[in-house]
Parts: structure tokens; C-alpha cells; sequence
């Protein structure tokens, strides 16, 4: 082989390698040295149209309730998780009075992003 298609195809390997080789981006992957460094505030309740008001049938509401607040502070109803005792009736009360809460939404390093606002009942 001459040197003319060797130096051809040694620029054609490193073209392809270099189109090949790029960063990852920064969003779709995090260390765990990094994540550990983070400062993560949760969402907060900035107001709410209405009072709660909770209904039940004997049983008193105990537990955990998580809802997640997407980055604009909106709370996904469909998405609440109930972790305790909590009466159907009761679910529904507390479902309707978290569809009209205003939350800030969460933020990571400063940033707004998705997160779970936590209400707890002793």
C-alpha cells in the first residue's frame, strides 16, 4: 500500500472516531460525588383557595401523604401516594384540597425541577 491511501485512510479512521467521541451531556447523567453535593429544596405550599376540610368514616387519618409537583409548581393529583391509614372519603377530601394548592416547585442547585411534597398526619 502507498502512503497516499494509508494517510487517507488513517484521516477518514480519526474523522470517524472523532464524530464518535462527544461528552455526555450534562442533564442525562450525574455522578453519585456530585449528587451528594447537590442543594436540594422541596416544593412548598405558597396558598391555597380553600380550607381543608376532612371527612372519614371512624377511621383517623395516620400516615404519609407524598404528591409530586412537576417543575411549575403544578401538583399531579393522579400521581398522590397515601402511605398510612387513610379512609376513602379521606382520600378524596385531601385530593381535591391538594388540586387547589399553589406550590413552588422544587428546586436542585438553584434550578426548578420536579419534587415531592410531603404532608404527614399523627
Amino acid at each position: 500500500m502507498s502512503s497516499y491511501p494509508r494517510t487517507a485512510l488513517l484521516a477518514l479512521n480519526l474523522i470517524a472516531v472523532s464524530a464518535c467521541a462527544h461528552p455526555a451531556k450534562e442533564s442525562s447523567q450525574v455522578s453519585a460525588s456530585d449528587a451528594q453535593h447537590d442543594v436540594v429544596v422541596p416544593p412548598t405550599v405558597l396558598f391555597s383557595k380553600t380550607q381543608l376540610t376532612l371527612r372519614s368514616r371512624g377511621v383517623r387519618p395516620h400516615g404519609t401523604v407524598e404528591v409530586p409537583v412537576d417543575a411549575s409548581g403544578t401538583p399531579n393529583v393522579f400521581g398522590i401516594r397515601f402511605l398510612g391509614s387513610f379512609d376513602d372519603l379521606t382520600r378524596k377530601d385531601l385530593a381535591d384540597y391538594i388540586s387547589q394548592l399553589f406550590f413552588t416547585p422544587a428546586k436542585r442547585n438553584g434550578i426548578q425541577t420536579a419534587g415531592i411534597y410531603k404532608m404527614e398526619f399523627k
